[in-house]
């Protein structure tokens, strides 16, 4: 999977979606969409961390930082420390 090969439009308005239902109080809906979001990034992030384990930090670093960005780095996180890859 390459970066070109993302729908980078339809991530942003899933994001978006995701923080509105937050806002709303809509946790399911948030969780899921950020889950969608997770499946669609991780085996590219796979990809790139194996090629360049120095990323994982930066990677820590966004998860720190709250929010939709940072919870969807910390699944991200979540999903390679299983498969063993950080």
């Amino acid at each position: 999977m390459h970066y070109y090969d993302i729908n980078y439009k339809k991530l942003e308005v899933m994001r978006k979606e995701a923080e509105d239902c937050e806002k709303r109080g809509d946790t399911e809906n948030a969780s899921a969409l950020r889950n969608q979001i997770v499946d669609i990034h991780l085996p590219l992030v796979e990809e790139e961390i194996k090629e360049s384990p120095e990323l994982i930090p930066l990677l820590h670093l966004q998860a720190m930082e709250g929010g939709i960005e940072g919870a969807c780095a910390q699944l991200l996180i979540d999903r390679l420390a299983n498969k063993g890859i950080t």
